[in-house]
């Protein structure tokens, strides 16, 4: 048990079997086939984003607070509750209503998840290491996992779906996401953040949102992260609507999803391997995706859909993977879950709009000419991406404070 609980590889291991399960969700490759089979239409599919989108707004700093101030690992394991409860409520929808409480479920889940993962395995790597620089590797790897539990999720589902039909993934998810729970108990969290003295909340919330609106290349960091990861979460939302408009095969869904989801592994890998720190790869890659975006919106055919969709996210993972290093440097530790939180509430600011609009447009139209408010997206966080690259902005590695307390660990 030692292993399991002592060194990085061990801790590390049990992180993974938790992130795994969290990721393995039966019901994503089918949703929206389900969602129109009990009333939704495309502009009630982009309500439904914006309220689970809403619901995460006033939850994801709390949350990441409360991670900050309590544990992270045990609201990890509130998240898997509320995710098990999601795909339960889910399950037994059979109205817009119904689904949409849901929905709003699955944004508390996500909500709890979003920030933990790479906060947790960044002070793991201070305690363990006393060095952050091998952070993208290892958060390359938790995105492979976490690709890797989302295609095969997505393969499975599909395949459930075929045979007992499109409620079933749901439930068959319940006792799944429960799961992580097991491997976060034994799972030694490390207390980086806990090094710090307890300020008053007020004050911890204030430094919080400090933290991520300073001006300077925090700024542009923080600009970037949200206009990505509304991108992100945008093409991961709606791009059943793009397969539906072009009428590909039910039986296409799964593989195609499958792929789509594959990305986030792929831009995993490609922010540990290729080095995308570097200015002119970073530029290289904002330019390939706006490309990749604006091809989404012209292109009628499924497979060039597919691969413009899967440029794009690969990019939005590699970006994601690469900025989040430099967001967590800049930031101490006693703030980081909370900080991440504040930037994926911020993420939902833009969200909300823009499911909004995309839904709208994508029910007058389709998807292909919804398509163009992600490209917005796409220029906007290219922008960001040229200035900070251009100014050869750098951070320092760690914080002053977090140093002084890694030293303290390793004594």
């Amino acid at each position: 048990m030692s292993a399991l609980t002592d060194n990085f590889r061990g801790r590390f291991v049990m992180l993974q079997i938790a992130n795994f399960f969290q990721g393995f969700i039966l019901w994503y490759t089918i949703e929206k086939l389900f969602m129109r089979r009990i009333g939704f239409d495309d502009a009630g599919i982009g309500l439904m984003v914006a309220a689970y989108s809403a619901i995460m707004l006033l939850v994801e700093t709390p949350s990441g607070i409360l991670a900050d101030r309590w544990s992270r690992k045990g609201v990890l394991m509130v998240a898997s509750v509320a995710l098990s409860l999601s795909g339960l409520v889910g399950g037994l929808s059979h109205d817009v209503p119904m689904y949409l409480l849901a929905a709003g479920l699955w944004g508390v889940f996500f909500a709890l998840y979003s920030g933990a993962y790479d906060s947790i395995l960044y002070d793991l790597l201070l305690e363990t290491k006393g060095h952050s620089k091998s952070y993208e590797r290892y958060y390359g790897y938790v995105k492979v996992v976490d690709s890797l539990a989302l295609v095969l999720g997505s393969l499975i589902g599909g395949l459930v779906a075929a045979k007992f039909g499109l409620r079933q993934p749901y439930f068959w998810t319940v006792p799944l996401a429960l799961v992580p729970i097991g491997a976060l108990m034994l799972f030694r969290e490390p207390q980086l953040h806990k090094a710090h003295a307890v300020v008053p909340l007020v004050q911890h919330v204030r430094r919080t949102f400090g933290s991520v609106l300073k001006r300077g290349h925090v700024l542009l960091i923080l600009t970037v992260l949200v206009c990505i990861s509304a991108l992100s979460y945008g093409l991961f939302e709606f791009s059943q609507l793009w397969w539906i408009a072009l009428a590909l095969p039910v039986s296409l869904f799964g593989p195609f999803n499958g792929a789509l989801l594959a990305t986030i592994g792929l831009g995993g890998l490609a922010a540990s391997r290729f080095q995308l720190h570097r200015p002119r790869r970073l530029q290289a890659l904002a330019v390939l995706m706006l490309v990749a975006a604006v091809l989404l919106g012209l292109w009628r055919a499924p497979i060039p859909v597919l691969v413009c969709q899967v440029l794009v996210t690969t990019g939005t993972i590699a970006v994601s993977v690469v900025f989040n290093r430099w967001l967590h440097d800049a930031l101490p530790s006693q703030v980081r879950a909370g900080a991440s939180s504040a930037v994926n509430t911020l993420t939902r600011v833009v969200l909300i709009p823009v499911s909004l609009l995309f839904g709208v447009l994508s029910r007058h139209g389709t998807a292909f000419e919804a398509s163009w408010v992600l490209v917005v997206l796409v220029l906007a966080a290219a922008a960001a991406i040229l200035r900070m690259t251009m100014s050869r902005t750098h951070m320092a590695a760690v914080t002053a404070a977090d140093e002084t307390n890694v030293e303290s660990y390793q004594k």
